[in-house]
């Protein structure tokens, strides 16, 4: 590599790291105030060896996020025909980063009852980027139940059986709505493989119950092909993003 491209790369890696930091210290700053504000973000501070973490498993899983972007091409958006889906359909968005799946949920809610988008990803950056509904919900997954934010429930990627309440539920409360899950991938190396299969069954006869419709994004390669050619066959089509 050489010494432009070093350079690019660590400039990169500071302004998304200010990037980062600005928009976490603007959200504390609008709920917290005082001792409080002081007191959260000195425990954002002592924590962030944990992003620094959650940050390795995605390069690790998908090097090319480090990669400056001339060298890589470029997922394609809004530009692409995104897939007619059903109502009581659950269909499977092959993608390396979550991107448009992330659009055909968001373009979707106004034809549904309500959204519900369950996420690894920070919901504060979703809501940056995509605005604020008051029709959609969000579930964050993470390695524990902690509470990340007092505004949504943190559920555990290991929980198969509390996300399996919170979607009946919704799709039980608003029946013809969608739901977003995003993190499946994380959750394949916390669950047996056969408990998933039967949770992604779960969940979808919630959703066909109920004439709602669900996507699930994830990133492609992650399973053996055996084990991936069961895990697709759960679902009524996919919609594959080409690098």
């Amino acid at each position: 590599m050489d010494k432009e491209k070093m350079i690019e790369l660590y400039l990169k890696g500071y302004e998304d790291g200010l990037t980062e930091a600005w928009r976490s210290a603007k959200s504390m700053v609008s709920r917290y105030d005082g001792w409080e504000l002081k007191s959260r973000m000195k425990g954002k501070i002592s924590t962030l060896y944990q992003d620094v973490s959650s940050k390795r498993y995605k390069i690790e899983l998908d090097p090319s996020v480090f990669l400056p972007e001339e060298d890589y091409a470029e997922v394609p958006g809004d530009t692409l025909e995104l897939p007619e889906i059903k109502k009581g359909e659950m269909y499977l968005f092959l993608e390396r980063k979550p991107k448009d799946s992330f659009n055909f949920f968001f373009k979707s809610i106004p034809e549904a009852e309500k959204g519900l988008c369950i996420t690894s990803e920070r919901i504060e950056n979703i809501i940056d980027k995509y605005g604020e509904y008051d029709v959609v919900s969000y579930c964050n997954l993470a390695k524990s139940n902690s509470q990340r934010n007092k505004s949504y429930e943190t559920i555990s990627f290991a929980s198969l059986s509390r996300l399996g309440t919170v979607i009946g539920e919704f799709f039980k409360d608003n029946p013809g709505s969608i739901l977003l899950f995003q993190g499946m991938d994380r959750m394949i190396h916390y669950n047996d493989f056969s408990k998933l299969q039967k949770f992604v069954d779960f969940i979808r006869d919630k959703a066909s119950d109920n004439n709602g419709y669900i996507i699930v994004t994830i990133p492609p390669n992650i399973l053996e092909e055996k084990k991936f050619n069961r895990f697709r066959n759960l679902f009524d089509g996919e919609y594959v993003i080409d690098d």
